[in-house]
């Protein structure tokens, strides 16, 4: 049974998914401002990680579409936080049955965006 560490957490786990979320909205927000304010056109942002360098290099270079790609990022890898905050938390209550259900999800969800990624790559995304 879990202990008296479910309050803190859950605080942790309100804390992380909070501020995953909120800094996925605010990068979103700015990628918007960007294409706002650079007049950015449909076709610039569609543009793919793949044909331009990659994500991280259209970072660099700042493009709007990019800064909305890593919000959108953000966004997918907050639930990740989430399972290796609690994760973090069973293993110091000694929840073995919990430790192996989160590392299941944990190793699932990461499976599961690895491979959107391929897939998304394969298809031209």
């Amino acid at each position: 049974m879990i202990r008296p560490a479910n309050d803190e957490l859950t605080r942790w786990v309100s804390r992380v998914l909070a501020t995953g979320t909120a800094l996925a909205i605010g990068v979103v927000l700015v990628g918007m401002a960007l294409t706002w304010l650079t007049g950015a056109t449909g076709a610039g942002a569609g543009t793919s990680g793949a044909t331009s360098g990659g994500l991280l290099t259209q970072i660099a270079a700042f493009t709007p579409a990019s800064i909305v790609s890593l919000g959108l990022l953000l966004l997918v890898l907050t639930p990740v936080a989430v399972l290796v905050v609690a994760l973090v938390a069973f293993i110091r209550c000694g929840e073995h049955r919990y430790v192996r259900i989160t590392s299941l999800v944990l190793g699932l969800l990461i499976v599961g965006v690895l491979a959107a990624g391929l897939v998304s790559t394969g298809v031209g995304g």
